[in-house]
């Protein structure tokens, strides 16, 4: 990969841009905060994300963003918490409800996804 002509060009064409929790939303931090959005770097839906507060997120890349701030609702909030806390192996957050929350969410995903492989693995062989 040649440096210059592949990798500088995205860096060159993205931008700082911040969100912000409103409605009493806040984001969880974890041991590996940094979310890779898009198939690849340079893509124009790449981007890396990092809270930094409990209310404010940062991203660096191609966005979506308007201007240079934006207020994050709900679902953006919630959708950010849980790609945090999937790749995460230790997180925080500003209640013990919403790390709750979030664990319910996890244990609920874990039981459908064991549910399909126990029920792939049950089907007989294609004759």
């Amino acid at each position: 990969m040649n440096f210059e002509t592949n990798i500088l060009p995205a860096i060159y064409g993205c931008g700082l841009h911040y969100g912000r929790a409103v409605d009493g939303r806040s984001f969880i931090v974890g041991s590996r905060p940094v979310l890779r959005i898009g198939p690849e770097l340079g893509s124009m839906h790449a981007a890396i994300v990092m809270p930094v507060a409990h209310d404010v997120i940062v991203q660096f890349g191609h966005t979506s963003f308007e201007g240079h701030g934006r207020d994050l609702t709900d679902p953006v909030v919630r959708q950010t918490n849980e790609t945090i806390w999937s790749q995460s192996s230790s997180i925080a957050g500003t209640s013990r409800a919403q790390i709750e929350s979030l664990a319910r969410l996890a244990l609920q995903k874990a039981r459908k996804e064991n549910a399909r492989r126990r029920e792939e693995h049950q089907k007989p062989p294609p004759r």
